[in-house]
């Protein structure tokens, strides 16, 4: 079975319009606004008409042409390949392809693909003195109190 060719405006507004039920108007906003830079890319420097037809490496050069281009925090630069990797996957999710090769070049590792889950939060701790310190902030309260 051969896919069905999509070009690059075709596909973000079917996933737009895949979306649109499920997210916020914001998130709908934004993805539009980050994928446009790659619909963008994919028209003017990459020449890119069947989105069936992309490569790693192309993902791979357009996160080094939108660093360069835009440039871009690396927290922008994360969230922006964060979106391409939804679209990516929706792309894939729609179609027969497989996920893994796209997946390590998004994320920029190399070997099996590690999956969209958040990182752990770290557990803050709370700052508390020495016990010297401590000790000595609780005689010094005690002693306030005895004299009042």
């Amino acid at each position: 079975m051969s896919l069905e060719p999509i070009d690059p405006e075709r596909a973000l507004e079917l996933y737009i319009a895949d979306r649109e039920n499920n997210v916020a108007q914001a998130t709908i906003y934004s993805h539009r606004s980050r994928l446009g830079h790659f619909i963008r890319w994919c028209n003017d420097e990459a020449e890119i008409t069947n989105l069936n037809d992309l490569s790693g490496r192309q993902l791979h050069e357009f996160r080094i042409w939108r660093r360069m281009e835009g440039d871009l925090s690396p927290a922008t630069e994360k969230t922006q390949m964060d979106t391409l990797r939804v679209f990516i996957k929706w792309l894939e999710s729609v179609s027969t392809g497989s996920s893994s090769r796209t997946q390590s070049r998004l994320t920029g590792q190399t070997g099996s693909p590690r999956t969209a889950e958040a990182a752990p939060i770290p557990k803050v701790q709370r700052w508390s003195p020495s016990p010297a310190v401590a000790t000595k902030r609780c005689l010094s309260d005690r002693s306030q109190q005895l004299q009042a």
